[in-house]
């Protein structure tokens, strides 16, 4: 997994064996719309071709063997906030555009999860609250107002959980 963030709610995702661009119009201006969104299926507010409403969708249980889980088809779903990316057995991200709730409709599938908040520093810092005792392997922030953040604050918010900062162009692979 390959995740770069150019700029507001725009991110260049490359999962398992799919290259995403989510909200290309919103990339910083010195990205190249043209290089950005090559070769990849562009999601936006009209475009989620490739994601499934949740409507209830449970994950797949996770710890079956290697040969039980090899073909079985990746999970892409949304309700238009939150964005789950699930590829047996060992690949789940759950994008979150943080608004007015700190969790929603992904909320069964942050186990073992790679989970990327996009947000203000307020909203992230509720949204570290939320993600306390639901098993998430690992946290990226994209924090739209930096100058707003307290490191401090965001230590200790962050309690246990792993958490890396997302920058502008730089890719953090996992």
């Amino acid at each position: 997994m390959r995740i770069t963030w150019f700029g507001d709610k725009c991110f260049r995702i490359k999962f398992s064996a799919h290259d995403f661009v989510f909200f290309p119009d919103e990339a910083i201006s010195n990205v190249s719309k043209n290089e950005l969104v090559e070769m990849a299926s562009i999601i936006n507010a009209e475009a989620y071709q490739q994601f499934e409403p949740f409507v209830g969708a449970k994950p797949k249980a996770p710890g079956r063997r290697l040969i039980d889980v090899m073909d079985e088809a990746e999970t892409y779903m949304t309700d238009g906030q939150d964005f789950v990316m699930d590829a047996l057995p060992d690949e789940r991200l759950v994008l979150r555009y943080l608004g007015n709730s700190t969790l929603g409709a992904a909320d069964a599938w942050l186990n073992e999860a790679v989970v990327l908040c996009v947000g203000s520093a307020k909203q992230s810092l509720a949204a570290l609250e939320a993600l306390q005792g639901h098993g998430v392997r690992q946290v990226l922030l994209a924090i739209s107002d930096m100058e707003n953040l307290n490191m401090d604050t965001l230590a200790k918010t962050a309690g246990t959980l792993r958490l890396q900062m997302m920058e502008f162009g730089f890719a953090i692979e996992l």
